[in-house]
């Protein structure tokens, strides 16, 4: 159990960063679009930052 939270949290992370490195790196691309070019929704970008303010609490 602790093993698969410890990959979810991992996993998180990674996406986290990418998202931060498409924002900081390429302005051509749209905010809300991943680095794989696929479109995040509204709902995708709130569910990241539910996420990360839960990975902050920990």
């Amino acid at each position: 159990m602790e093993k698969q939270i410890h990959d979810e949290l991992s996993n998180i992370d990674k996406i986290l960063e990418e998202l931060e490195e498409t924002k900081r790196g390429d302005k051509t691309l749209n905010k809300n679009t991943s680095s794989d070019g696929k479109q995040l929704t509204e709902d995708d970008l709130l569910i990241l930052q539910e996420l990360e303010n839960e990975k902050d609490l920990d």
